[in-house]
């Protein structure tokens, strides 16, 4: 594992360059993508700390869970974000 290697996922492609460019300046090395895909293909060089963005839709619950269950991501911290879902929908889940 890379240390400072964060590995963002988050639909606003804009969202994701900004970031990698803002987490850059601080030493960080980012991959963003606009979905979950790649992460889950990944068996090397994993991130230190994933960020992922809860879609309106829900679809990145799914995605959480399925790296809580992934044999190789399910130990890398996460991070949680939305601008859409509530207090109700994180303690739900």
């Amino acid at each position: 594992m890379s240390q400072r290697y964060v590995y963002l996922v988050d639909a606003d492609a804009n969202l994701n360059a900004h970031l990698v460019g803002e987490l850059g300046r601080y030493g960080f090395r980012v991959d963003a993508a606009v979905d979950s895909n790649e992460l889950m293909q990944l068996k090397d060089d994993l991130p230190s700390l994933i960020v992922l963005c809860i879609d309106p839709k829900r679809t990145g619950w799914a995605v959480c869970n399925r790296l809580r269950k992934s044999a190789t991501l399910k130990t890398t911290p996460l991070i949680i974000t939305s601008a859409e879902a509530t207090e109700k929908d994180f303690e739900d889940h």
